[in-house]
């Protein structure tokens, strides 16, 4: 890629150089790596890509990194596991008691129970 801009900046013509970044923007895409001529948009939901009118057909594999290595995996084949079901506030409320407790407990803290204090019930 460096070796590419390298020579569209040094293109004697404008046509020369815009068929050096569009190569540039075609190795970028294919290697997943920005460059100067290239965006990153992040995509969250399916909406998402209605919104911006982008194909979903044509969406390019998902770079994965698993036990056996990086690889590329196409979408249609990805397995993806449901998420977790989110906390109750009562749950959550718990943990937050919880790690509370254990942070103001005496063996807890490295500096002392009176200096333990996080403010959470202020």
């Amino acid at each position: 890629l460096e070796l590419l801009e390298a020579q569209r900046q040094l293109a004697t013509s404008k046509a020369a150089a815009k068929d050096i970044e569009f190569e540039l923007v075609r190795l970028s895409e294919q290697s997943r790596v920005m460059t100067p001529h290239t965006a990153l948009l992040v995509l969250e939901t399916d909406e998402d890509y209605v919104r911006f009118g982008i194909p979903q057909d044509r969406l390019s594999p998902i770079l994965t990194v698993s036990s056996t290595g990086v690889q590329l995996v196409e979408r249609q084949k990805l397995k993806l596991e449901p998420l977790p079901t989110p906390l109750s506030s009562q749950e959550l409320e718990g943990f937050i008691q919880e790690d509370y407790n254990a942070s103001n407990s005496s063996e807890a803290c490295e500096v002392g129970p009176s200096e333990c204090h996080l403010g959470v019930d202020d």
